[in-house]
C-alpha cells in the first residue's frame, strides 16, 4: 500500500537474495525480514552482509533487515552502515511501525541521486547514521503524540456520548 508503483518480487526460495526485492523504477532494493520472537542474532547480520556482497545481487542499490517483533542484535534501530558501497538499514519492532520503511526508501532515494556523496567514507557514513537516529527519535516522538491525542480524542468521544444518554434519560422522563 505504500508503495503503490513498486514490484516486490518473492525471493525467499532464493538462497542468497534476501526475502523480497522491490523495484520502483531504477531504484532496487533488498529487504531481509525476520519475524522472531527473540532479537535477530548476530549470525543472522552476517548471513546478510555476505548476501549483499553476492555476485548474483550486483543489481541491488540499497537493503534492509527488518526485525519484525524484536530488536537486532547490536544494532540501534534505524542503523545505517554500508556493506559492499551499498546503504543498509536496520529496522526494529517493524509491525509497531510499518511507516519507517516509507522513510528508509525515502532516504535511500535521496542518499542514491547524490553523486557527488562518497558514501563509503567514515565521516559520511557517521553522520548519515546520527541524522537516521534523529528521524527515528523524531519519528517515535511523533508516533507517542499521535497515540497521546488518539486516546484523549477516544475519551473525549466517550464523555459525549455519556452526556448523550443523560440527556436522553431527562427528556424520557
Amino acid at each position: 500500500l505504500m508503495f503503490p508503483k513498486a514490484e516486490f518480487d518473492d525471493t525467499s526460495k532464493q538462497p542468497g537474495r534476501g526475502d523480497f526485492i522491490m523495484r520502483d523504477g531504477n531504484f532496487i532494493m533488498m529487504i531481509e525480514n525476520k519475524n522472531y520472537s527473540k532479537n535477530v542474532q548476530k549470525s543472522e547480520i552476517d548471513k546478510f552482509y555476505t548476501d549483499l556482497k553476492r555476485e548474483q545481487n550486483n543489481d541491488i542499490q540499497c537493503a534492509v533487515m527488518i526485525s519484525m517483533k524484536t530488536g537486532i542484535c547490536n544494532r540501534h534501530d534505524f542503523a545505517f552502515e554500508v556493506v559492499a558501497g551499498k546503504p543498509i538499514l536496520f529496522i526494529h519492532k517493524w509491525n509497531e511501525n510499518p511507516f519507517v520503511l516509507k522513510i528508509a526508501v525515502n532516504i535511500f532515494k535521496n542518499i542514491l541521486s547524490q553523486k557527488a556523496i562518497d558514501i563509503a567514507k567514515a565521516d559520511t557514513i557517521t553522520a548519515l547514521n546520527n541524522i537516521s537516529k534523529l528521524i527515528k527519535r523524531q519519528l517515535s516522538a511523533q508516533k507517542n503524540m499521535i497515540d497521546k491525542h488518539h486516546s484523549e480524542a477516544l475519551a473525549n468521544l466517550s464523555n459525549i456520548e455519556g452526556h448523550f444518554e443523560d440527556l436522553y434519560s431527562i427528556i424520557s422522563q
